[in-house]
């Protein structure tokens, strides 16, 4: 018999309470009172520029943050693909305005390679506070690719947003959807309350404004 650990909804007060031991299956949260369901996208690290005479593949890296008031369990399954489903999702669009440089859908994948190391141990638990990043694939073409120009505002060909769904792991919606994507503007006064007492700080995420802060959109230029 193959025993996993599963964390109920518990807060991490109460660290006898939190951890219990069930056979073959992960079993969601419990719903108690005081429960706080929260993560947070907090950075996505894309590649600026990418040169190609065809379609390139690189690297994206999506991390989030527990913000719950208590650990989270999250399985491999708990991925999926990355796209139209699982705990973490990937969007590239096409950005580049008249598609002057013709440049095709973007095709996101996870990395699983990569991501496989985060379960060796099998469930990841996330403490409150910790982070986690997710790895992706993205392959992007755009077959009439110019040459890199520094001086071009808006030299971006493809634009990365990337939404994490904590629904996925218990079926409690998440209690605050302000940092759920990313680009995110700075939190009020820089701060998430969550997870209680002190909270966290949340500058934003994303790339950064012509004013220094965070929260501008996370772009790719192909070039030639």
């Amino acid at each position: 018999m193959r025993l996993i650990a599963a964390v109920g909804c518990v807060p991490e007060a109460f660290p006898m309470l939190r951890i219990f031991m069930f056979p073959s299956t992960k079993i969601g949260s419990f719903t108690l009172p005081g429960c706080i369901h929260d993560l947070a996208v907090v950075r996505i690290r894309a590649k600026s520029t990418v040169k190609a005479a065809t379609a390139v593949t690189a690297g994206v890296a999506v991390t989030i943050q527990n913000r719950s008031d208590h650990s989270e369990s999250i399985d491999s399954a708990d991925l999926d693909d990355g796209v139209s489903s699982g705990l973490v999702r990937l969007d590239v669009s096409i950005v580049d305005p008249g598609n002057v440089e013709v440049c095709q859908d973007a095709v996101v994948v996870l990395d699983n390679a990569r991501n496989a190391a985060l379960f060796s141990r099998g469930a990841k638990i996330l403490k409150p506070k910790q982070m986690l990043t997710v790895n992706f694939f993205v392959t992007y073409e755009c077959t009439n690719a110019q040459p890199l120009d520094r001086r071009d505002p808006d030299r971006g060909d493809y634009e990365h947003v990337a939404t994490v769904y904590h629904e996925v792991l218990d079926g409690n919606p998440d209690d605050h959807a302000a940092d759920d994507s990313c680009p995110h503007d700075p939190l009020p006064g820089n701060l998430d309350s969550n997870p209680p007492p002190r909270g966290v700080r949340d500058n934003g995420c994303g790339n950064r404004k012509p004013d220094r802060t965070l929260g501008a959109v996370v772009q790719t230029d192909v070039i030639r």
